[in-house]
């Protein structure tokens, strides 16, 4: 069987038009735009004036989109199906967050469209593919509007089987059986329900845990190289501070090793280099996760003060012993990480750069709140370990 690369065609839809400039003019008219993909705002709810307003502008936009198609596309806070598809996060903490509609396109141009009516209201958006990030606001949105990748799941190869192209609404085990048909596979998730989405653009080395959903839940993350002795502090360190957080109802903390071959970082390197900081020369790595899962929201802070104790010692002991690395791998990372500064300077100003070229207004850094940004972590100033 053939590995071959993998294109994520949707999330192309989200930034492009159908126009033939690829990227946005300075002189970028949104209601024009809406024109050209043949949608006039004159006749939707977004036309208003009201509408204009972050405290309106969802439920202007939401009944918009209803109107152009069609109301099986909108599920609203008053329908079983809502209900359904909040509970259908892995996380209790992103099940806790209402958004104001759900949307459920069917084609990539409908997203297009959605972003460009949010940004003519200013209403919040985000997007969610498999639904497994840990924190509230990583695929939800408070108040917002959540794009469901659920109808978006097509998988078809290249002529040359070269390529795959595959649609954010699949998860991983169909996508391998599907490929396998032809004999040719890609580099994916390990496990079968993650969706494709979110671990293809968080970075793609994810192994999540069998552990059924609906619990809540954290994830928190440091690199360091591969040493022995950090290893073992890290190890006995953690199941030495684990009976402070046992009388937690229903805690059940992880500690998780995995290690980053040198020559894995050196095949990072191809096709543009890598832009999370990586180099075959400080390699070989380990990632430490913590994860944790307990039932009650009264119990978070606790929760969180332990895993950033443990973070903050082992952090500090791999310091003096020069064995410190900077990445944080985002997939892993919680709400209180800058996951982007750890990919160093260069990496951040380039990525900067590139996001400039292709988000001159800042839509996807200012309208979709939730998940990590170029500048910040989702939760600022919290007190938690934050590097």
């Amino acid at each position: 069987m053939k590995c071959y690369s993998l294109l994520i065609p949707a999330f192309l839809g989200v930034v492009t038009s159908a126009s033939e400039s690829r990227f946005e003019p300075s002189n970028f008219n949104i209601t024009q735009a809406l024109l050209d993909q043949g949608v006039d705002v004159s006749e939707l709810p977004v036309s208003s004036v009201d509408a204009k307003r972050s405290d309106t502008g969802c439920a202007a936009t939401c009944a918009s989109l209803k109107i152009l198609y069609g109301d099986a596309a909108i599920e609203t806070r008053k329908e079983k199906a809502f209900d359904e598809f909040t509970s259908s996060y892995w996380s209790s903490n992103q099940a806790e967050v209402n958004p104001y509609c759900i949307f459920e396109p069917h084609r990539p141009s409908q997203i297009s469209i959605l972003v460009l009516l949010a940004r003519l209201t200013k209403c919040s958006f985000t997007a969610k593919s498999g639904g497994h990030a840990a924190f509230a606001g990583a695929s939800s949105v408070e108040g917002g509007i959540t794009i469901s990748f659920a109808n978006l799941k097509e998988v078809s190869l290249s002529r040359d089987k070269k390529i795959a192209s595959i649609e954010p609404g699949n998860i991983w085990g169909p996508v391998y059986e599907k490929l396998a048909k032809s004999d040719v596979t890609v580099v994916g998730g390990r496990l079968y329900n993650i969706g494709v989405g979110g671990l293809t653009t968080g970075g793609g080395i994810s192994f999540f845990s069998n552990i059924p959903p609906g619990l809540r839940e954290i994830y928190y993350v440091i690199t360091t190289k591969v040493n022995h002795d950090i290893l073992v502090f890290a190890r006995d360190y953690f199941y030495t501070t684990v009976p402070t957080v046992a009388g937690i109802p229903g805690i059940i903390p992880v500690f998780v090793v995995q290690g980053i071959t040198t020559p894995q970082i050196k095949q990072m390197q191809k096709n543009g280099g890598n832009a999370m900081g990586m180099s075959p020369d400080n390699g070989p790595l380990l990632i430490f996760q913590l994860c944790a899962m307990w039932d009650n929201k009264s119990d978070d802070e606790a929760v969180y003060r332990w895993m950033s104790d443990i973070l903050e010692t082992v952090t500090k002991e791999a310091k003096a012993r020069a064995v410190k690395n900077n990445y944080v791998y985002m997939n892993y990372a919680s709400q209180f990480q800058d996951v982007i500064a750890s990919y160093g300077s260069s990496n951040k100003a380039k990525l900067k750069s590139i996001a400039k070229k292709h988000d001159p207004q800042q839509v996807f850094q200012k309208l979709q709140p939730g998940y990590f940004k170029l500048d910040r972590a989702p939760i600022l100033n919290s007190g938690y370990f934050s590097h």
